[in-house]
């Protein structure tokens, strides 16, 4: 007897679990046109930022890689280590997201491929690395070679 007093309850019950997943379903759905939006809004925003520093393609690398030059052309001691750098960066721009590989990698990009620093001490566990700025970078420009021995005959 139970059940047939239950019965509409539950069919009540079902169609309400009905109706809310359509309309959920159907938020869904606006929510991710939505994101695909402000997707495409994004890449264009970050498009035009590219635009506005023009310097970030010039070495064919990101702009990362030229936030972390700057910072490094900033510091007061010619002598740095990768915590100096990334204190520059927040001093700066206290927004900006750092992920500590990919500084690493920037700074060892500079040092080893753009030859614009150089290694003066490996780091271990214990210590960071550390680096010193070319003594002949003007505004990060590449540095002279020196001149090449003629061979005398």
């Amino acid at each position: 007897m139970q059940n047939a007093n239950l019965e509409p309850e539950l069919n009540s019950l079902l169609s309400k679990l009905d109706e809310q997943i359509a309309e959920d379903s159907k938020q869904t759905e606006v929510l991710a046109k939505r994101i695909k939006k402000n997707e495409a809004l994004r890449q264009a925003v970050r498009g035009s930022l590219g635009a506005l520093h023009p310097g970030s393609d010039a070495t064919g690398y990101g702009s990362k890689v030229v936030m972390i030059r700057e910072a490094i052309n900033r510091l007061p001691n010619p002598r740095f280590n990768q915590n100096d750098v990334e204190a520059e960066i927040g001093r700066v721009n206290p927004e900006t997201e750092l992920d500590r590989n990919r500084v690493r990698a920037a700074i060892w990009t500079l040092c080893k491929k753009q030859k614009v620093i150089k290694l003066i001490h490996k780091g271990s566990n214990r210590q960071p690395a550390e680096f010193e700025r070319l003594p002949n970078q003007a505004n990060g420009a590449k540095p002279v070679p020196p001149p090449r021995k003629v061979a005398q005959v």
